[in-house]
This record gives C-alpha cells, structure tokens and sequence, in this order.
C-alpha cells in the first residue's frame, strides 16, 4: 500500500528498507515504485527508485501489478536496480495476527453488519421493498464483504493458529472477538452470514419487479464464486429447496435463469484438458477467483439435475426449454469429471425405472407417462456421459442388465397404454364425452372437430415414446 508517515533509517549492519507505494505524477498518472524511501521526505524524488511501473488500467491503479515493472536508470545516475525487474507476488495482508479485526478492510464489513446494510439493500428491514439500484450500487459492496469472509476463511487454515493455555493443552486462537467464540461464529459476524444469503434469495423468488429480480440475479452469480465453500453450497441448497414449494412453475423459471446465468459465467474447464463444451471453441480464459471450487461445482451439478428431474421441466414453456437443453449440455460435460455423481445418478434413474416397470396401473391410478420417458432419456443422457468401460459394466451389473430393465418397463408402459385405450372405449368414457358435450356451449360440429385433433396429438406422442424406449435399446 502507499507509504503512509515517515520511513526509518535501518540501523547501521541491517539490510536495505525496500517500500512499494503507489505516487500520483504531475500528469496525474499512477505509478508504483519499489524504492529506498527517504526518511524525512519520503514519496519525492530523494527517494533511491530501484523499479517502477507506469499504470495502463484501473485495475492496476489500485493494486500492485504483478509483471510489467522496469528498472530505474535515468533518474539515479544509472539506478541501483538491475535488470531483470522483479515479479511480485501477493503474500496476503500485512497485519499483525491478531490485529486483523482493527484493519479497515474488517471495519467496513463490520460496519455494514451491524447497521444491517444488506438488509435495506435487499428490503429485508420492516418489510420494506427494494430498488433496482439499490441493489445494482450495492453489488460491490456485498461482493467485497463475501470475498473478505472467504480470504479470512482461507487465512485460518494456513495459519493453524494456537496457543497453550494454563493446563499446557492448545487453544485455537480467534483473532476478532473473545475466544469464548469460535471463529466461524465471528466470520459470520463480520462478514456475509446464511441469513443474507436467505434474504437475497427470498428476494429473487418473490419480488414482483422483475428489474430487481434481474440485478438480485446478477448479485447471487457475481459472489457465489467469492463466498466459503460453506457459504456458497448453502445458497445452492437454498435454491435446490425451492423446487419443492407449492409455486413449482414459477420457482422453476427463476431458477433455469439463475442456472443458466451461472453456466455461462462459469463453463465447465479442468486444468486436465482446458475447455470442454461443443460451445466452447477456444479455451475460456477465467481468472482464477471467478472459478468455482470442486465441492461448489459438484453441488450445482446436483442443483441441475434436480432441475432436469423437476416435473414441470418437460412440459416447460417455448421461451424456457431452450435453456433447460443448455444446461442438459452443461450437465453431460460436467459428469465427465464427477464419477460419483454419475453412479448415484444412474442409481436414482435404475430406482425410477424399476418403479415403472412394476407399475401397469389402470386408468383410475394413472401414471405421468411425460415423467416415465423423461426418466428413460435421462437414464440415457447419464450413460452417454460414462466412459466406454464404466458403461459396459453399468448396463451389464447392478441387480438386473439395464436391457432387461428396459424391456420391463418397455412392456409396462405398453399394458398402460392398453388398459387406457380400453377404459377410453368403454362406457365410461362414452358418459365422460356426453357430460363434456352438454356443457359446453358451442356447435355440434365445432365440438366433433376438436376431437381428432386430440386423438392425431395422443398417437404422435405415443409413437414419439415407443420410438425413444426402442431407440435407447438399440444403443
């Protein structure tokens, strides 16, 4: 950071007191230096400048850049710098341990806490509502409380702090409240907690104003990445448990866009081979904090795939199914590198269809045939992402050959259909038809010309059923 008062002579036998600060020219440009600093006036040109960086972006305005430093020369009569110039790297904040909670940094955040600033951005205090705005200006703030949360989090477990208590045995030390609290308990406090994370989404599935839900949206994508581990598999479950509520079709909207925001910010890439994708020609070039880590990603994997099993997800609307196959695609590249979520996808599809094979129910208990053939491709879509050995073994093991399963649910469905063709013939349907007549109030013919139309849309979907379960046997 800049040199703030003045700079100490070393002592005579000490090394040299190399200060890096940032000074403002009189071109108003920002320039970094790595120099001697005078000790009366430091920051002028009595400093001895060994490197210096000319900013070219905002970013490197405000944080010491990494590369791009040039050695000093003209201005000391040659300049003690030799080339090549140094390449900084960032070794964390420089405080005292246990002073942590007195920089500014942990201030602000505690600040925003204890006045319940997310709260009022998010209109959480008494009911009150929220504005666009608001929450648009209040991204950066609740982005930078979340990434100070995690760099604490990932501080500690560098740290392992302890200390011996009176008895000799080790007492974790907390560096922001009275030890009585553990240290999570005073993250939590001075930082994003689960119940901001439950307010913001709260906020997204039920806010009327769909340009606040729009920039709640960009919030919840922008600082999943920065939160714990801990933090963002919460606010993923959160969303998982919104699919359960009674408002199924509205939540499943909200959720497919906030899903679909986050695949496209964050795309499936592993070290091992870049990019993967059909949609990704060239490899995405994400800067490291942007990326989720392993335990997030294999959540989210599980949140699409609670998504891809909703029951509402195949008959979802014109404008929502395009995404939905999107994050199909996402899921089949992601399952590549998840070989426990494949097995316990593929035992949850096998549990699925064991279930419908046994179920030749008549039409007083009927059967969702959309949800039955949705589960027969899903049980395809999950073996095509296996790896040609495990897949040998998956469709020949378990307690039957996936084939076999297959033929029994094959023939299942089929009793279905029969038994329901029949009911549909019988007297009962034929009472259905003249009750149905009687109250509708419009022409003899009008009401004819509607049933073909009905019977042509049940065959095509029959055939296109039959056709996906024989097709799935030949692969």
């Amino acid at each position: 950071p800049p040199l703030d008062g003045e700079a100490s002579a070393p002592e005579e036998g000490e090394g040299k007191v190399i200060t890096l600060f940032r000074c403002t020219m009189r071109s108003s440009q920002k320039w970094w230096f790595l120099s001697e600093a005078d000790a009366d006036q430091p920051g002028t040109d009595k400093d001895i400048d060994y490197y210096q960086h000319k900013s070219k972006t905002a970013e490197e305005m405000n944080l010491p850049p990494s590369d791009g430093w040039v050695t000093c020369g003209s201005r000391n009569d040659g300049g003690p710098g030799r080339d090549p110039p140094p390449h900084l790297q960032p070794r964390g904040s420089m405080v005292p341990p246990g002073q942590e909670g007195m920089a500014l940094t942990a201030q602000i955040s505690t600040w925003a806490v204890q006045n319940n600033v997310v709260e009022l951005v998010l209109g959480g205090m008494g009911g009150g509502g929220t504005h666009r705005e608001i929450v648009s200006r209040s991204i950066s703030l609740i982005e930078f409380m979340a990434k100070l949360g995690r760099r604490w989090e990932e501080e500690d477990e560098e740290r392992h702090l302890s200390v011996e208590d009176e008895q000799g045995s080790d007492m974790e030390v907390d560096r922001l409240s009275p030890s009585t609290m553990s240290r999570s308990e005073a993250i939590g406090r001075e930082t994003l907690s689960t119940s901001h994370l439950s307010l913001a989404w709260e906020t997204y599935i039920s806010n009327p104003d769909e340009s606040v839900t729009n920039e709640v949206r960009r919030l919840l994508v922008t600082v999943l990445p920065k939160l714990t581990d801990q933090l963002a598999i919460h606010l993923l479950q959160l969303v998982a448990c919104s699919l359960d509520r009674n408002e199924k079709a509205q939540n499943l909207n909200e959720i497919v866009e906030l899903c679909s925001a986050l695949a496209v910010e964050y795309p499936v890439i592993h070290p091992a081979d870049g990019t993967v994708g059909k949609k990704e020609q060239q490899p995405q070039q994400k800067e490291p904090s942007r990326a989720l880590s392993d335990a997030v990603r294999s959540q989210f994997l599980l949140l699409l795939w609670s998504v891809l099993n909703h029951p509402d997800a195949s008959s979802s609307s014109s404008q929502l199914r395009p995404e939905i196959e999107n994050l199909k695609e996402y899921v089949r590249n992601e399952l590549r590198y998840h070989p426990k979520n494949r097995m316990n996808f593929l035992d949850g599809c096998r549990s699925a269809l064991e279930r419908n094979a046994a179920s030749t129910a008549p039409i007083d208990a009927p059967v969702d045939e959309k949800i039955t053939l949705r589960t027969v491709n899903l049980t395809r879509f999950v073996l095509q992402a296996c790896p040609s050995a495990e897949a040998e073994e998956v469709v020949a093991g378990g307690r039957e050959p996936l084939a076999s399963l297959l033929f029994r649910e094959l023939a299942a469905y089929l009793k279905r259909q029969k038994a329901a063709a029949k009911a549909n013939d019988g007297p009962r349907a034929k009472s259905d038809l003249l009750r149905k007549s009687s109250s509708i109030s419009t022409t003899g013919a009008s009401v004819h010309s509607s049933k073909p139309s009905s019977s042509a849309g049940v065959a095509s979907q029959h055939a296109s059923a039959l056709a996906d379960r024989l097709d799935f046997l030949r692969y």
